[in-house]
């Protein structure tokens, strides 16, 4: 009965061995599927971009935890000067030539190279929530205006750093980008090329640049803060002297005698509506 019984015990931990092995090849093959059901192609190109801002200056390190060679890694290095446009191609890159996955981009971050458990665990409820798009929405705001062809000398007056990411954020296919980057040697006038995309679309708007100017991508918040005194200058309350009447001094708001007694009596009300109103 002991011998049985040994031998029942050893047939049981082979049983449960095997079957740990066959659970390890399914989830493999299970993780195999995913990946490659959820391949990324250049139209993901700025959520990734987007996704993976927080580490751009470590984008070397990113790219070899993401199995890109390093031959690859030294050519952007010493092709592009800075670290918005090398972690740009490098993430192109990836995408269109190694094979690029939501899955393969979390276990990077999570691998011993980058450590980055938090963004890791960030992408991985995004993804799971079908990642939305990352292209920032129009926020139009009371003095913003569409913007035409007679705009193009301003926004060629700001100097973008890496314009093909600009142009992604802002709608523009990768394709349309590479078509006129092939077509247009200096950077100034793909910029323009560029822009003069965006216009055509119809949706072109100085928040809308704001916007993504100030993203974790870009971080431009200088020449966002510069655009918005510019062209998208709100009055404040400081800018309204109510107590004098239209062009009584220079600097103050004009009022009409009519506008100033209108908005008087609506203090009034608010006041007098208020509870313990002084």
């Amino acid at each position: 009965k002991q011998k049985e019984l040994q031998q029942l015990t050893e047939q049981e931990s082979l049983l449960t061995h095997e079957l740990e092995e066959e659970k390890e090849d399914l989830l493999c093959q299970l993780e195999e599927l995913t990946t490659k059901s959820k391949q990324l192609s250049v139209d993901n190109l700025c959520e990734v971009l987007e996704a993976t801002a927080v580490v751009q200056r470590q984008w070397e390190e990113l790219g070899i935890a993401l199995g890109v060679d390093r031959t690859k890694l030294n050519e952007i290095s010493q092709i592009y000067p800075s670290i918005l446009q090398r972690h740009y191609h490098l993430m192109r890159f990836w995408i269109t030539d190694v094979g690029a996955s939501w899955v393969a981009l979390v276990h990077a971050l999570k691998s011993e190279v980058l450590k980055e458990e938090e963004l890791a665990k960030k992408i991985e409820i995004d993804h799971e929530g079908q990642l939305s798009s990352v292209r920032v929405k129009v926020l139009v705001t009371q003095n913003d205006k569409k913007l035409t062809e007679a705009n193009l000398a301003d926004l060629q007056a700001i100097s973008l750093v890496e314009w093909k990411a600009v142009g992604l954020m802002l709608g523009i296919h990768d394709g349309m980008l590479e078509s006129i980057q092939q077509s247009d040697s200096s950077s100034e006038k793909c910029q323009h090329a560029m822009l003069q995309c965006w216009i055509n679309t119809g949706q072109a708007y100085w928040s809308t640049l704001v916007e993504i100017l100030r993203s974790p991508l870009l971080g431009e918040d200088e020449i966002a803060d510069e655009i918005t005194k510019r062209h998208l200058k709100v009055q404040t309350d400081e800018q309204f002297d109510l107590s004098k009447p239209e062009g009584s001094e220079p600097g103050t708001f004009p009022v009409s005698t009519e506008k100033l007694e209108k908005m008087k009596t609506k203090i009034k009300q608010r006041c007098s509506d208020t509870p313990n109103a002084q």
